[in-house]
C-alpha cells in the first residue's frame, strides 16, 4: 500500500520543546555526487549544505566525487570528505547527530546497522527500473528505507513510496534565474532545455512543430542540450522541413542559460517518461517563460500555475497547446502573482527550511525514545 504525507512546513511545538538544547545539529550529509560535478543532485546537495551551515549547524559532506588534481583546497566553509574509506565513514556517522542521505547511498549507510543515529533520506527519483517495474534491488532498497525518515521531492514520488513521506520540493537558483528586463523577448519563440535522449521527448516536439507547420504556423525552436539523439533529431528536422525553424545550440548552464531563456516566450518540456519533478521548469518560469509540459509524474507540480500540461507522448495535443499559447500567453497581474507565489515556494531558503524541520524533528523524536527509561531511573 502506498502512502503520502504532505508537510505544510508548520512547526510542531511538542517536537521543538523536546529538542530545546539540541537545536544546533551535527549533520552528516551524504551525497553520491557533489561539486564540482554538475547535475540535479549535486546542485540540491550544495544548496542544502550551504543553507544548513548558514543556519549555524555543523555540516560534514561525504561524497564519492573527487576534486580535480589542479584543485588543492576545498572551496567550501564546511567539511567535505571525498571517496572516504570505511574507517572514515564509520567515524563520520558516529560523530553525527543526524545522518542525511540526499538520495540513498548504500555504500555509506552500513554503519547505521550498528550505530543508533536518526537516518533521513531524500528521494529525488523513482525506486524502479526505467520500464516502471521493480527489480530485486529496488525491493531491497525499499525495505531498508523503512528504517529511515523519508523526504520526497514531489507528491508523485511520495505516493510511489511504500511508507509515509514528507514532501519538500526542490529549489532553483534564484540568484541566477530571474527576468532580465534588458533582454528583449522574441515573439513566437519556443525553447527546450535538457538531455537529448529518447525519454525527454524532443522527437515528439518536432512532430508537433510539423503539424503546426502544415496548418500555417512556423514558430522557432531553440534546443539547448546534448546527447545521443542529436544526430537522429537533426535528421528528423530535415525530414520534416524544419531547418529554418529549429536550431541546436548545445548545452548551456548558469548565466548563459538564463540569458537565452529570457529571450524566449515558451518553454516546452515534452518528456515521455514520468519526471520525478523538474527544476528546469522552475528555471524557465523564473526567467519569464510560459511552460508547456507533460502530465506524468511530478513535472506538473513543478509547472504549477506557470503553464499547462498535456499527455505524455501526444504530439497532436502538444501542437494544440503550443498554438493556443502562441496566440494568448497569460500576462495579467493575477497570472504574475500566481507565478511569483509558486516560485517563492521553490527558492533555496524555503527548501532548506523544510529540510531542517525534518532533521530537527528526526533528532528530537530519536532522543524522545531514549528518555523514558533514563527519567524513570532518576525518579526512583
Amino acid at each position: 500500500m502506498n502512502y503520502a504525507v504532505t508537510s505544510d512546513l508548520s512547526y510542531r511545538s511538542d517536537i521543538y520543546a523536546l529538542s530545546f538544547g539540541w537545536n544546533i545539529l551535527n549533520i552528516l550529509l551524504v551525497s553520491h555526487g557533489f561539486s564540482p560535478n554538475v547535475g540535479g543532485i549535486e546542485t540540491m546537495s550544495e544548496f542544502l549544505a550551504e543553507g544548513f551551515h548558514a543556519a549555524g549547524h555543523e555540516v560534514h559532506v561525504l561524497t564519492r566525487t573527487s576534486l580535480p588534481s589542479s584543485t588543492k583546497k576545498e572551496p567550501f566553509s564546511y567539511a567535505v570528505t571525498r571517496a572516504p574509506g570505511w574507517l572514515k565513514v564509520w567515524r563520520s556517522v558516529a560523530a553525527a547527530d543526524v545522518v542525511f542521505h540526499n538520495n540513498v547511498c548504500m555504500r555509506y549507510a552500513w554503519p547505521l546497522l550498528f550505530l543508533r543515529r536518526p537516518w533521513v533520506v531524500a528521494s529525488h527519483t523513482w525506486v524502479r527500473r526505467h520500464d516502471g517495474r521493480r527489480g530485486i534491488l529496488d525491493v531491497v532498497k525499499l525495505r531498508l528505507l523503512r528504517l529511515a525518515i523519508l523526504i520526497s521531492a514531489s507528491e508523485a514520488l511520495a505516493k510511489d513510496m511504500d511508507q509515509p513521506s514528507t514532501r519538500v520540493s526542490n529549489a532553483y537558483d534564484d540568484q541566477v534565474f530571474a527576468i532580465d528586463a534588458k533582454i528583449p523577448r522574441i515573439p513566437k519563440t519556443l525553447i527546450f532545455v535538457g538531455r537529448l535522449v529518447p525519454g525527454k521527448g524532443v522527437h515528439v516536439l518536432l512532430e508537433a512543430l510539423k503539424k503546426l507547420r502544415e496548418s500555417g504556423l512556423e514558430p522557432s525552436l531553440t534546443v539547448v542540450g546534448s546527447g545521443q539523439e542529436l544526430s537522429a533529431l537533426k535528421a528528423m528536422r530535415a525530414e520534416f522541413k524544419l531547418d529554418n525553424q529549429v536550431k541546436f545550440v548545445g548545452a548551456l548552464r548558469g548565466a548563459d542559460l538564463a540569458e537565452v531563456l529570457n529571450s524566449h516566450e515558451i518553454m516546452v518540456i515534452p518528456s515521455l517518461w514520468s519526471e520525478p519533478f523538474g527544476v528546469v521548469a522552475l528555471e524557465g518560469a523564473a526567467c519569464g517563460c510560459f511552460l508547456i509540459g507533460t502530465s506524468g509524474g511530478g513535472l506538473a507540480e513543478a509547472i504549477g500555475p506557470c503553464g499547462t500540461v498535456v499527455r505524455n507522448g501526444d504530439a497532436q495535443e502538444l501542437a494544440v497547446e503550443i498554438q493556443r499559447a502562441l496566440y494568448a500567453i497569460p500576462e495579467g497581474d493575477e497570472f504574475q502573482l500566481r507565478r511569483k507565489r509558486h516560485l517563492d515556494q521553490h527558492r533555496p531558503a524555503a527548501m532548506v527550511q523544510g529540510y531542517l524541520q525534518v532533521l530537527l524533528e528526526a533528532k528530537a523524536t530519536h532522543t524522545r525514545y531514549k528518555f523514558p527509561t533514563f527519567l524513570s531511573k532518576r525518579g526512583n
